[in-house]
């Protein structure tokens, strides 16, 4: 890539904000906008005897269901201009998000919501970096039974993506409240774009994990497990996922291993913060400990 088209991709950026980033980068983010679309889907809710879990205190979400209180800067990384993801209802519908249970519940402080963003690492002086650019996705579901969503390794090869391989791997994040704090595990899956026009492929990773009632857990068949047993009376899962935003004609990645160590950095920085917008496994078993006939 010469400098100049390195020079008219980040006044993309600057100027129009990730969708002029789409627009210069189509080829490459059709692969992306359908693993939006898929991975963070839902399939359709179903009542049951489930109460929903409050939002922590100091917790804000719109009347649209975006989380309002997540920071716009943690450390060197600011969100980018135009960088807040903001769905329309098509996509609110398939997200199982602003249902009329869900607006029933927001007075109440117990609706569904998300926040889906781009930040940027201001210390990368190398404006073509893959690992400049991060994509930040929260989903909070809450009071229902669902089948989970969609997870990237079963969605990114209908988007056009070769998957090459997928494993769990251990972040070390001290500054996380404890059982996030040491060896929590997320899933890594490592693919590439399948080449367009003879274009190179590039690499890329996604990476993501469930707090299932404030437990870590990767594995998405034990979420929808967990959620089917009759004697849970209150529950919630968030899905955490994340991934460098590269630029294309960057190459993409490195390799897994490299993505994989700045991945760790990325989550010691926005663990901690996402968590504080998430219920403790303590908080559930206090709302269990009331009883079923206290008030929530």
């Amino acid at each position: 890539m010469t400098g100049q088209s390195k020079d008219s991709t980040e006044k993309r950026i600057r100027r129009r904000g990730v969708g002029g980033w789409c627009e210069a980068n189509a080829h490459f983010l059709i692969a992306a906008a359908l693993l939006l679309c898929v991975a963070a889907g839902i399939h359709a809710f179903q009542r049951a005897d489930r109460q929903p879990v409050p939002w922590p205190e100091g917790t804000g979400v719109s009347r649209d269901f975006r989380l309002l209180t997540f920071p716009q800067r943690l450390g060197p990384f600011k969100l980018i201009d135009g960088g807040e993801i903001i769905f329309d209802e098509d996509m609110m519908r398939a997200l199982g998000l602003g249902s009329s249970y869900d607006k029933d519940r927001y007075p109440l402080r117990r609706s569904n919501w998300y926040v889906n963003r781009v930040y940027e690492d201001t210390r990368m002086s190398d404006r073509n970096s893959p690992y400049r650019y991060w994509r930040l996705e929260v989903y909070y579901y809450t009071g229902m039974r669902d089948n989970v969503p969609h997870v990237p390794e079963r969605c990114l090869t209908a988007g056009g993506v070769e998957v090459l391989d997928r494993k769990n791997i251990s972040f070390n994040i001290p500054a996380a409240r404890a059982g996030w704090d040491d060896a929590v595990k997320f899933r890594r899956v490592h693919f590439r774009r399948r080449s367009v026009g003879g274009l190179a492929a590039e690499g890329g990773a996604e990476y993501y994990t469930f707090s299932l009632n404030g437990v870590p857990e990767t594995r998405w068949e034990r979420v929808r497990l967990a959620l089917s047993y009759p004697w849970v009376r209150h529950c919630f899962f968030a899905k955490i996922q994340f991934a460098p935003f590269a630029p294309s004609g960057s190459g993409g990645i490195g390799s897994a291993a490299e993505a994989d160590l700045e991945a760790e950095k990325f989550m010691n920085v926005f663990l901690p913060a996402v968590l504080r917008v998430l219920p403790t496994h303590s908080e559930i078993e206090r709302l269990d400990a009331e009883g079923p006939g206290a008030p929530d």
